[in-house]
């Protein structure tokens, strides 16, 4: 049997906020951080590439000489990939233009490098494709 003062305003309201505090101090505790949280992951060692370019040696001198090579060179022929008749699909063959297209995949316009040397509207100078602009960092050009 329902006691008499169990349906009146008062009584209604008092068991209206008990009820919201208890399932807010629930949520609370549900919300908050425990200790048995779960370590944070190591992020995962990247995967490198050795990526090697030899200006102006023509592709015949890796079969002509790989007979002579013993380790490094070729090791890089052996067990990675060269290419033979690699091409750039635009007219400036400059080293930091070729390189960039080489290790990004992109073309000029899109990686910005258009020449080995440009005028930097900006500080008003010449810049070099390998400028760092970091203090203590003396810039000896470009191999």
């Amino acid at each position: 049997m329902v006691p008499s003062t169990f349906f009146l305003p008062h009584t209604l309201f008092r068991r209206a906020t008990i009820a919201g505090a208890f399932l807010s101090i629930a949520f609370v505790l549900g919300a908050a951080p425990s200790d048995r949280a779960a370590a944070p992951k190591q992020p995962a060692a990247p995967k490198l590439v050795v990526l090697l370019v030899v200006d102006q040696m023509r592709g015949d001198y890796v079969d002509k000489f790989l007979g002579q090579w013993s380790a490094g060179l070729k090791r890089l022929v052996e067990e990675g990939a060269w290419f033979r008749d690699a091409a750039y699909p635009y007219a400036a063959t400059e080293t930091c233009v070729g390189h960039a297209t080489i290790s990004t995949g992109a073309f000029p316009v899109t990686h910005g490098m258009v020449a080995n040397a440009w005028w930097d509207r900006q500080d008003k100078k010449m810049v070099t494709c390998t400028e760092d602009p970091h203090p203590g960092v003396k810039n000896i050009g470009y191999a």
